[in-house]
């Protein structure tokens, strides 16, 4: 009875037997091998600090680049209060009728 037949060993139609059992044999191989050579934890670093460089650096431009928009636009608004209230002309006033 092969896997196809078996209801507990069911594999998807479009991966046949033969590459299913070579990649088994491949992630044995691998992981046998990650355990004798302890190479797991400078791969773990190696692909972390890959990650988190990238990731920091791209949260840091993010949080720069709110930050000064808001500063811009704060400083606006105080401009424009300041503003508020002030004429260049000196108002006259105009009575009617007299």
């Amino acid at each position: 009875m092969n896997a196809y037949q078996h209801p507990s060993g069911r594999m998807p139609f479009s991966m046949p037997a033969q590459s299913m059992c070579a990649c088994d044999a491949t992630a044995a191989s691998a992981i046998a091998l990650i355990n004798k050579t302890d190479v797991i934890t400078s791969v773990s670093l190696f692909v972390l600090v890959h990650i988190l460089i990238p990731g920091s650096l791209l949260l840091e431009l993010v949080v720069t680049i709110i930050l000064s928009l808001l500063i811009i636009g704060l400083i606006g608004l105080a401009r424009h209060e300041s503003l508020v209230g002030q004429n260049s002309k000196v108002a006259t006033r105009n009575t009617w009728g007299d």
